[in-house]
């Protein structure tokens, strides 16, 4: 990664884990991770997303003014969120960092399984684990469950899903106590 991709919008391929490409705006990394403000293929911002530089193997970054995608941004008048404070050192200060800016954070673990994806609040860490309180697709609370850190490929947050269900879970009660 360098400086120049800093609030360009970026696609990025990564066929181990993901089969889609992954585009957004970035707007930081570090050696070991990228954060991207997701834009969606309708052109709608869509929340953000940490995943391991590794797990890329290529990236095109939409860097010239003619680009439909950059001409169509700027009809939209659509830029880069402003950066959330997500600290990049590691996987648990970005699961640290986004829980306490977002009710919700979604981990994937796209190496063991890329079409499961787990949503709740981060209820514990340690050095080589986290433990998430699950929430389903209806809002209601499963359990926590203790995960490995090295599974992450990939974390989100602020997206219009998770917000769907805060908001519905927040409606219904259903928020539970959480030490």
């Amino acid at each position: 990664m360098s400086d120049e991709l800093i609030n360009r919008v970026v696609d990025f391929k990564r066929p181990k884990i993901d089969n889609h490409d992954l585009r957004g705006f970035v707007l930081d990394y570090s050696d070991s991770l990228t954060l991207l403000n997701v834009l969606d293929y309708d052109f709608n911002l869509n929340g953000f997303s940490v995943v391991r530089n590794a797990d890329i193997a290529k990236y095109k970054v939409y860097d010239k003014d003619d680009y439909f995608l950059n001409m169509a941004l700027r009809l939209k008048s659509i830029k880069p969120a402003r950066k959330p404070k997500i600290d990049l050192m590691d996987w648990a200060s970005v699961l640290q960092t986004a829980q306490k800016r977002f009710p919700l954070i979604t981990i994937h673990r796209e190496a063991i399984s890329n079409e499961v994806c787990y949503i709740g609040k981060l209820i514990s860490l340690t050095e080589k684990t986290f433990s998430l309180f699950d929430i389903d697709s209806s809002a209601n609370w499963d359990r926590p469950y203790r995960r490995k850190l090295a599974d992450l490929t990939k974390v989100d947050f602020g997206g219009g899903y998770e917000d769907a269900l805060w908001r519905v879970a927040k409606e219904e009660n259903l928020i539970p106590k959480i030490d």
